[in-house]
């Protein structure tokens, strides 16, 4: 039987191998962005992790013809209002090391009390 082929609308190394494991016992072919050369890249700048997701799959479905699945997560702070939220991997720049980000959000939070430290991660 022919395997359907998908694509996994992502380069993060992580994310392929979960997406590859999640869908190991089925008929499907992945490839991923990783595997596939020249595609521009994608401006997610939803307002919403979902938009982000349908955003990926979308763009690359429309390059490639073939279906795709994409997912956008982020780390949402209850003291900081939800930040760094939809922007989590571009909070305080999209070069600057992820151990900075860290001790910038911490500072962020010094004054915050026990019961104000929750924090959720979300991935759509």
């Amino acid at each position: 039987m022919m395997k359907k082929k998908i694509i996994i609308a992502t380069k993060n190394k992580g994310k392929i191998k979960e997406f590859k494991k999640i869908l190991s016992d089925k008929e499907f072919e992945i490839s991923s962005l990783l595997d596939i050369s020249d595609l521009p890249g994608i401006n997610e700048g939803g307002n919403s992790f979902e938009d982000n997701a349908v955003k990926k799959s979308g763009h690359i479905f429309e390059l490639t013809g073939k279906p795709c699945v994409a997912d956008d997560s982020g780390l949402e702070i209850d003291y900081l209002d939800g930040a760094p939220g939809v922007k989590s991997s571009r909070y305080y720049g999209i070069s600057t090391p992820q151990s900075v980000k860290n001790e910038k959000i911490i500072s962020r939070m010094k004054g915050a009390k026990e019961s104000e430290r929750g924090a959720q991660f979300r991935c759509v």
